[in-house]
């Protein structure tokens, strides 16, 4: 359908200038509160970048009202009581428009899209290191583009079936929801949000798994969703699905609205049986909680909610209809209710039989298994092929094996207390299998310390696998990095990461191998190199979280590396630049103020590395910022060296990490050190420095 056609540019015009007002503040509103929440999350120390409900807190909340009032500053006359006369009097006929309405309303949402996506981009270009990304915003712009524009064509639909806005929004209340209610409350399926499998081995024995259990809903349930899990801006099958929606709903809309009659106006339906089944689905969830419950109520429990239910169906007609048919509204409560509990009953049934049923999956139809080694590598990554079919069969019959009762995620609740101890010496594993029919199954589970030492020595020398981890490891050129130890957590983007990238990338096909390595050692050997190396890099900086955005979707994972490393010699660099430049930005903020403000002053640690060892070198009391700045500018050119003993100087409300090689030029010009020799506790106090004599 060629909606141009039908498009009438003087009425758009004319229709648009009678509200103009209210347009024009909503096409600002959204653009600077987005703006306002970048800025805010940037100017925050203890916050992650990519934060997807900041970056589109405003425009999510705005999606909950705007096509709303949208839909009535466009199609307002539909509420008034002479509209049969201005509709007739238009030198256009209904599908023209409804049709100009509907393209105007839908650029009007591109429009404030697009003025939120350039006042966002202008901010993070002006900024250079801000937290967020163009390429997120663009994403959100499309995503609530959308789901707008949907929302929008709904309230149309409803609005054109309604004789006052309290109908229309329940209307519309029912259009987006029931059906995804339904699919929560009596199917059940969303709630429990996975599925049972039986996976069957050669031997005929099948274990259950419970896999990840995709659900499509349209926008912009699947928005609130994705929005407060953090994770995904846009679900490619759910904008397919909204989409279809969209175009079915504006056909439906044209046809109610070429025959509506518009002396209906201000009354609820022109049916009164439409009345009465709009009315009766707004009960519906109430006859699902009560059937979930009615077993745990008392008889006067039960008795006084149906008789509040009782009372909102009047009052729901004194609100509607605004007159109220005794007898006619009782028979229909009566009639509704006894139909919604055998619907709820009926649905509930058909969502237990569908739970019920399960699906088989065979090993012997298995083309080829990916291994992700759970116990070393988190999070959705690092899945690689093993092409070793006996390897292959070992691990199928491991975590086929029925030993012990399955439950959740590969999990498990029910352990035989005989097998307790083989149990503990299980391993982790995710395996990706791909069967006959193409299809792919993710599960989980555990294999023996053999299987899981022979798996080690298999992906260690098989480069093929390495390299896979290698590519998907690798980070991008927009990923922001946050350095990460028990005091400070340092954000780097843009160009102060490219060169710690840059190192990163470089040794990640040795750091996988050493790690893999390591690990394989501490099982042979029966150590347990995580908890050593864990109590090593305590006070070290050696993690980094990796944040990346792409595919709509936010991937968060972690590398961790030598304390003696290449890696960590570059983040040491750049931690000591970026100690000054908090140093300065901090005093800045307090200039100015009482000379012996708290703000001055700041507590901390100091951490000695040494060889494969560290110890707690010494505290540190109310020591001056201002001295420490001082001491800063004094060092930042001497050239640290991560090969040489060193120490980890932590400073608290600062947020910033030192690293110097020798620590005596600190102890001299900063009071407050409080050094541990064997429990003998003193304090550098006795240095006296001028604090007055400092020009800042």
């Amino acid at each position: 359908m060629n909606l141009i056609k039908f498009f009438k540019k003087n009425y758009a015009l004319q229709n648009m200038k009678k509200s103009k007002g209210i347009l024009a503040i909503m096409l600002i509103v959204i653009p600077v509160i987005t703006t306002f929440c970048l800025y805010a999350h940037d100017s925050s120390r203890y916050v992650n970048p990519y934060e997807i409900f900041v970056a589109g807190g405003a425009n999510f909340f705005g999606m909950i009202i705007i096509p709303f009032i949208l839909s009535n500053v466009l199609f307002g006359y539909v509420y008034k009581r002479n509209s049969i006369d201005f509709i007739n009097s238009m030198p256009i006929n209904r599908k023209n428009l409804y049709f100009t309405n509907i393209v105007v309303g839908i650029l009007y949402i591109l429009i404030l899209q697009v003025i939120t996506f350039l006042f966002a981009s202008i901010y993070i270009v002006s900024v250079g290191d801000s937290l967020f990304s163009i390429k997120l915003m663009f994403d959100i712009a499309l995503a609530m583009s959308l789901a707008y524009a949907f929302l929008y064509i709904c309230s149309t639909l409803a609005l054109t079936v309604s004789g006052n806005r309290f109908i229309q929004l329940v209307v519309l209340i029912i259009v987006l929801f029931t059906i995804p209610f339904v699919r929560m409350t009596n199917l059940g399926s969303f709630i429990q949000n996975s599925k049972s499998i039986f996976l069957v081995n050669d031997n005929g024995i099948a274990t259950e798994h419970f896999i990840d259990e995709e659900h499509v809903f349209a926008m912009p349930l699947t928005t609130f969703i994705s929005f407060v899990g953090e994770d995904r801006v846009l679900e490619p099958k759910s904008a397919l699905l909204t989409l279809g929606l969209a175009v079915l709903y504006t056909i439906i809309g044209y046809k109610l609205f070429e025959k509506r009659k518009m002396e209906n106006t201000g009354n609820s339906f022109e049916s009164e049986k439409l009345h009465l089944l709009v009315k009766g689905i707004t009960l519906y969830p109430v006859w699902v909680v009560l059937y979930q419950i009615y077993d745990e109520l008392e008889i006067p429990q039960l008795l006084l909610i149906m008789f509040v239910v009782f009372v909102y169906y009047f009052v729901y007609d004194l609100i509607t209809i605004k007159k109220i048919k005794f007898k006619t509204t009782c028979v229909a409560f009566v009639v509704t209710s006894v139909v919604l509990l055998l619907t709820t009953m009926g649905l509930t049934k058909v969502g237990e039989l569908t739970n019920e049923q399960k699906e088989y999956y065979y090993a012997n139809e298995i083309n080829s298994m990916e291994i992700r080694l759970s116990e070393l590598f988190y999070g959705n990554m690092s899945y690689g092929e093993i092409k070793d079919e006996n390897l292959n069969k070992l691990i199928l019959s491991q975590i086929t094996k029925n030993d012990y009762t399955r439950h959740g995620y590969g999990g498990s609740v029910a352990v035989d207390v005989s097998k307790v101890d083989s149990y503990v010496k299980n391993y982790s594993i995710s395996v990706k299998c791909n069967f006959n029919n193409n299809e792919d199954i993710k599960i989980s589970g555990t294999i023996d310390k053999d299987t899981y030492i022979q798996l080690l020595n298999y992906v260690l020398n098989d480069e093929e696998y390495i390299n896979g981890l290698v590519e998907e490891w690798k980070i991008s050129k927009d990923a922001m990095l946050e350095i990460v130890d028990g005091t400070s957590d340092k954000v780097f983007v843009g160009k102060e990461a490219e060169r710690i990238k840059e190192v990163i990338n470089k040794n990640l096909h040795e750091h996988l191998k050493e790690k893999i390595s390591q690990e394989l050692n501490s099982i042979e050997n029966g150590s347990n190199y995580k908890m050593d190396y864990y109590d090593y890099n305590y006070y070290a900086v050696d993690n980094i979280e990796i944040y990346e955005y792409e595919d709509f979707e936010v991937k968060n994972y972690n590398v961790s590396f030598d304390v003696r490393s290449e890696v960590a010699q570059v983040i040491y660099d750049e931690l000591n630049k970026a100690a000054l430049e908090i140093s300065e930005e901090y005093l800045k903020d307090i200039d100015g103020e009482d000379e012996f403000d708290y703000r001055y002053e700041t507590n901390g640690r100091i951490a000695r590395f040494n060889n494969d060892s560290y110890v707690e070198y010494a505290n540190i009391y109310d020591a001056d910022i201002r001295l420490i700045k001082e001491y800063i500018e004094k060092v930042k050119d001497i050239e640290f060296d991560v090969t040489k003993e060193f120490y980890q100087i932590d400073l608290y409300s600062m947020d910033c990490i030192l690293f110097v090689n020798s620590i005596e030029e600190f102890e001299r010009t900063i009071p407050g050190v409080t050094k541990d020799y064997n429990d003998d506790t003193y304090r550098y106090s006795d240095i006296n420095t001028d604090v007055n004599s400092l020009n800042y």
